[in-house]
């Protein structure tokens, strides 16, 4: 059998030509590139929302790091003044108030007005 015997058998067999190869080829290829395509904007929708995502949190982490401070500053303040109470009350002159006498403590640290 010589070459142009088996093209013609390939004929007879439903074989398909180069032309129609290179034809079915390009199909293929085309419906790789949509399932790409389709893939590669379903990656940069997810990028959208991951950025978006991170934009919030960075937000939140700001306030939160603002918030922080300002109740540091806060605690701090109360600190200083709990520590004032309890110096008045541990430090009182000889002959007034002590830590016993609750009316007497009341009284030196202004407790005992009406408001």
């Amino acid at each position: 059998m010589q070459d142009d015997d088996l093209e013609e058998l390939a004929l007879l067999l439903g074989s398909p030509s180069e032309a129609q190869m290179w034809k079915q080829h390009s199909r293929l290829v085309e419906a790789e590139l949509c399932i790409v395509q389709t893939e590669l904007s379903k990656a940069r929708r997810d990028i959208r929302q991951l950025a978006d995502l991170y934009q919030s949190a960075a937000d939140e982490l700001a306030r939160l790091k603002v918030a922080h401070e300002a109740l540091g500053k806060e605690n701090n303040h109360l600190r200083v003044g709990f520590a004032q109470l309890n110096n008045k009350l541990k430090f009182a002159p000889i002959g007034q108030c002590t830590l016993n006498n609750p009316e007497c403590t009341k009284q030196r640290l202004g407790f005992d007005r009406e408001l």
